[in-house]
């Protein structure tokens, strides 16, 4: 790798953007704040072509997996190496989303003397603060991203506002959880954010989205296309704010009345997406359809046979397998061999048959894994 590839080199630039920005203007400012966009673009575009990069800010240099070392170049980001090295940071390796807010966190705190954010430890020793190599224990990768979720939700739900920045985060974010369905289990949020033992409509939205996004890049979405899928699974059930919270905690079976409730959520969920503006117009359909049957049926009571979007069909099996398998509260987890065989035999029902074939065989042939615990980095 040589200094001269153009992926590397819009890194390098927009690096040093970030960097003169971050010395010049406050947290939040528009300046700053486009400038870390910029370098976010410009990370994803050598991620998505190599898999990692390396920045040696101590030393002033660069690397994406498998390349020779390139110089960041003293005239462009000295300052940023000096203040490293005076701060006692070593190498940052970005290999994911999680990573890339990192580097664009730590570049603003070395330039504003902030305190440092926690540098998590990484294998080969690439990444480590004080000059030790070394970092606190790596974090659960699931946390933060409900209260992500929960924020998207509210900013639409009570402002009727779709921040475009936090959308793409959330995606990125998503994209980045542990497990690919082929050498690792796919994983649930599980009790997150849970409410008396059973998981939020957020946490499961989120397991959704998750499902979704891996059907998506199994089915060879372009990027666009995936990220609205993604976005879909993730805003399908926003309805469920105007639901008590007394009746998704409840014990017992629903009265007609608390389930005509609860079955509003789809229509209640469509009107907030479409009322708000920069919400992709599919998450909207996805929204009203999720709970809607083939040819007929379903909720809401339309009447008449449609065609559901191919997008639907996709969520709604990846809504109904993490809704078997994560607790309710009138019920525990569904065991992975019994949850799989009842989604087969939906199939042969309700549900879309390819998609759940998909979804078994293509997507999660592993089957999903509730988190119980930290998952390992």
């Amino acid at each position: 790798m040589n200094g001269t590839d153009p992926l590397l080199g819009r890194v390098v630039g927009a690096l040093a953007g970030l960097w003169q920005s971050a010395t010049l203007y406050p947290a939040g400012h528009p300046a700053r704040v486009n400038a870390a966009d910029r370098l976010s673009l410009a990370l994803r575009g050598v991620l998505d072509a190599h898999g990692g990069l390396v920045v040696d800010l101590a030393r002033g240099r660069i690397r994406v997996d498998g390349g020779g070392w390139a110089s960041l170049g003293e005239g462009h980001l000295g300052g940023l190496a000096s203040a490293a090295r005076e701060r006692g940071v070593g190498r940052l390796r970005v290999s994911g989303p999680r990573e890339r807010d990192l580097l664009v966190e730590l570049v603003g705190a070395l330039a504003g003397g902030q305190p440092l954010p926690a540098l998590p430890a990484m294998p080969g020793n690439e990444l480590g603060t004080g000059g030790t190599g070394k970092g606190p224990a790596p974090e659960d990768p699931w946390q933060g991203m409900v209260e992500r979720l929960a924020a998207l939700w509210g900013e639409i739900a009570s402002a009727r506002r779709f921040p475009d920045e936090e959308a793409d985060r959330l995606v990125r974010g998503i994209a980045g959880l542990p497990g690919d369905g082929v050498v690792e289990p796919v994983r649930l949020a599980g009790g997150r954010a849970a409410v008396s033992g059973v998981p939020s409509p957020v946490a499961h939205s989120l397991d959704v989205a998750r499902l979704s996004y891996l059907a998506g890049r199994v089915l060879g979405l372009d990027p666009e296309p995936l990220r609205e899928l993604t976005l879909s699974g993730a805003l399908a059930d926003i309805g469920m704010v105007d639901v008590p919270r007394d009746l998704l905690t409840k014990q017992g079976t629903l009265t007609p009345v608390e389930f005509a409730i609860v079955r509003r959520h789809p229509v209640a969920g469509a009107e907030m997406l479409l009322a708000t503006p920069g919400v992709p117009d599919l998450a909207g359909v996805v929204a009203w359809e999720h709970h809607r049957r083939r040819g007929g049926g379903g909720y809401p009571a339309v009447g008449g046979r449609e065609r559901l979007h191919p997008a639907t069909r996709v969520i709604q099996v990846a809504d109904v397998y993490t809704a078997l398998r994560s607790p309710r509260a009138f019920r525990p987890e569904i065991p992975e061999t019994r949850a799989r065989a009842i989604l087969a035999r939906m199939a042969r029902s309700w549900l879309d048959e390819e998609t759940v074939g998909l979804i078994l065989e293509r997507v999660a042939p592993l089957g999903l894994a509730p988190v119980e615990a930290p998952v390992p980095a």
